[in-house]
């Protein structure tokens, strides 16, 4: 049963004016981490980084066109590359002493470290060619086929740890692991399970409609406090609620975005990253000025006060500490900016 809840409303939008009080987001440094122009499948084409992730708050793990994965400092100093995948690296997710990444069609390594500056391959295999991919603490890895069934690989071995299935209420690519954990949409209800138990069994559930706010459902996950966050876009408003980590809970927090002139399909999940202490939320969709947003003050600060236009595309990653966010495909689609955040919001 829904709990009565006071509901934090805020309306931010799409292009905050230029005497919005600065979150303390500065520019730490920026650099192209992708060839402008990349050797992708054989074929020459543009560069561009498809996903971003913290190894650590000083390195950067990231995928793209050039069929690499490779790992970064935060000065933009590569430190790692992997052999080519001859396929774009589309995903990368970090778990304990690894990490994960998935290439176009389904082909996921898993990567261990095996020194102070390198990572060793430990098992590569094809995973299946669905929507889904992530990583659990524990280097496992999720990921889906055509006919909608999810499948949990072992990530030392490649093998098949177990199957289930969830007809699914949002696209397959806002699937997102937290820890061990996932949100599925089913019919009226999103369901978290662990993905180290019963693979059958719903450990929380939220009841949730497919349409609310003038919108449709596009993603649920946890973040590292448990809560839930889950989104609805319509043709001009984006709505991101977040939920007490409290099974049928209504929203403690809602968020809503102009997105009016968007150039994604509402049924397209937004762009969105949480910092791990939950303080600050970056919002993204394709056409807009990415949003950094202060979730306990409601204030916010677009990516233009710090680091110029940026490319159709982003993807962004804030570091375990919170203190930095990056930003892959800014400005232009084989560039890095990374962001830190020296001070208190003005104005708190």
């Amino acid at each position: 049963m829904y709990r009565a809840l006071a509901l934090a409303l805020l309306v931010i939008p799409a292009l905050t004016p230029p005497n919005a009080p600065s979150l303390g987001w500065h520019v730490l440094a920026q650099f192209e981490a992708h060839p402008p122009r990349a050797k992708s499948s054989g074929s020459e084409t543009e560069g561009v980084i498809y996903d971003i992730a913290f190894l650590n708050p000083d390195t950067l793990l990231l995928g793209g066109s050039d069929d690499h994965a490779a790992v970064y400092s935060v000065d933009g100093t590569r430190r790692w590359r992997s052999a080519s995948f001859e396929r774009d690296v589309q995903r990368v997710g970090v778990c304990k002493r690894g990490f994960a990444v998935e290439a176009h069609g389904g082909k996921v390594a898993v990567f261990r470290t095996a020194g102070s500056a390198w990572w060793k391959e430990a098992h590569t295999w094809r995973a299946g060619s669905g929507g889904a991919f992530g990583v659990t603490s524990t280097c496992d890895v999720l990921a889906d086929d055509l006919n909608g069934k999810f499948r949990l690989f072992d990530g030392k071995e490649g093998k098949v740890k177990g199957t289930f299935d969830a007809p699914g209420e949002f696209d397959r690519r806002a699937v997102h692991v937290s820890g061990t954990q996932v949100v599925l949409s089913v019919p009226g209800v999103l369901q978290a399970r662990n993905l180290a138990g019963d693979l059958e069994r719903a450990t929380m559930t939220w009841p949730t409609p497919r349409e609310n706010h003038g919108g449709v459902l596009t993603q649920a996950w946890l973040l590292t406090d448990g809560r839930l966050l889950r989104e609805y876009v319509g043709s001009s408003l984006a709505v991101v609620e977040i939920l007490p980590a409290t099974e049928g809970s209504a929203p403690e927090k809602t968020i809503e975005l102009d997105v009016t002139g968007h150039g994604w399909l509402p049924a397209v999940p937004s762009m969105i990253a949480i910092s791990p202490d939950g303080g600050t939320m970056a919002f993204f969709r394709r056409g807009l000025d990415l949003i950094i947003i202060d979730i306990a003050t409601d204030r916010s600060q677009p990516l233009f006060d710090t680091a110029g236009v940026e490319s159709d595309l982003v993807q962004a990653a804030f570091s375990p500490d919170s203190r930095r966010l990056a930003i892959a495909g800014h400005p232009h689609g084989h560039e890095v900016t990374v962001l830190e955040r020296s001070r208190e919001p003005s104005g708190s």
